[in-house]
């Protein structure tokens, strides 16, 4: 019985033990678990508190960037007017010594001219009327020479009352068509490119402006031209007088007549004719006979044809004769690109 007794108080014992374990893991649980919130909350604060911090900082920069900008220009623009007004000044002044300057050595070369010819009338025994005519005469010349130097100057000019986007393209064709060694401007080819883009406007007023310079290009090119057209003409075995019958056998007459015709259409006052050739009552008065019914077609179908390319920016036409650029000005959609002579031109 007592062996019993001592086995019962063994197995009450050690489940008493075991539960004392078990309620300790359980309180190291839980203290763990609420050591690793407490720290969280702490890390979460912590956090919250550099966030702020941050924020703060970085406002209290930009606001400080931002007031030191604000000092920065209104200091500037009150320097900028300072030195403005200061050269208004400084130029008023010079203008008015400047000009000063110059009323004092206008009255002098006055009195000094007058003194001269006061001299030469008493050294000539000349008259006061015999004068006074002599000075009308020498007025009326400088005015007549102011007239024609203006009417000059009124000739050469051609940039004056351009707008600024066709004084750019007008300096563009210049700029394009300017050998970069000798600075020398191809005329002729800027003259083309004006023509080429429809700025005709622009061409005529280059050949108006820039003293017969343009002018000149296109005679000698029509002249080269017409040249190598006379020795294409002239036959081996046969003469002047029949190789240029219609211009009474005169080769010169023939180069002559002819460079006259290529300017006239290169001017846009004309159309080129095959060769050369006069034109004659018969083929004037004949404009539907079956020898110019297939040319005309030939023409309208190309001139209906458009440039190879889309128009747009990223693929224009590209345009590889006067019969393109014509399609483009007629049939182009608005807004389509064009490349002529390595220039795009937008319509």
């Amino acid at each position: 019985m007592a062996g019993l007794l001592s086995a019962i108080g063994g197995a009450v014992a050690g489940i008493g033990q075991g539960l004392t374990a078990q309620a300790e893991e359980d309180g190291k649980a839980k203290r763990e678990a609420r050591l690793m919130e407490l720290q969280h909350g702490y890390r979460m604060q912590e956090q919250g508190a550099q966030n702020d911090f941050t924020s703060k900082r970085d406002a209290t920069l930009n606001q400080f960037q931002t007031d030191r900008d604000v000092r920065q220009n209104d200091f500037q623009s009150q320097r900028d007017e300072r030195q403005h007004g200061y050269r208004i000044g400084e130029i008023g002044a010079q203008g008015a010594s400047t000009q000063a300057n110059t009323r004092l050595s206008n009255d002098l070369q006055s009195r000094r001219e007058e003194q001269s010819r006061a001299w030469d009338r008493e050294r000539l025994g000349i008259t006061g009327d015999q004068q006074t005519q002599r000075d009308e005469r020498q007025h009326g010349y400088k005015l007549e020479e102011i007239d024609k130097t203006a009417d000059a100057k009124a000739r050469g000019k051609d940039d004056g009352d351009l707008t600024p986007a066709d004084q750019r393209e007008l300096n563009l064709a210049r700029q394009s068509n300017t050998n970069p060694i000798t600075k020398q401007v191809d005329w002729l080819a800027t003259y083309r490119q004006l023509k080429g883009a429809g700025r005709d406007d622009l061409a005529q007023r280059l050949v108006a402006g820039e003293g017969g310079a343009v002018s000149d290009a296109i005679r000698k090119e029509a002249q080269r031209r017409a040249e190598a057209e006379a020795g294409e003409r002239a036959g081996w075995f046969s003469t002047d007088g029949s190789d240029f019958k219609d211009d009474g056998g005169d080769r010169s007459a023939f180069i002559k007549r002819r460079t006259g015709e290529l300017v006239q259409q290169e001017m846009g006052g004309g159309t080129e004719r095959a060769g050369g050739a006069r034109p004659t009552p018969s083929a004037a008065s004949a404009p539907s006979s079956s020898a110019t019914a297939p040319a005309a077609q030939g023409e309208a179908s190309s001139v209906a044809k458009p440039p190879a390319g889309k128009g747009t920016q990223a693929e224009p036409f590209t345009a590889s004769s006067q019969a393109d650029i014509e399609w483009f000005k007629t049939s182009a959609p608005k807004g389509a690109v064009i490349i002529v002579n390595g220039k795009p031109f937008t319509k």
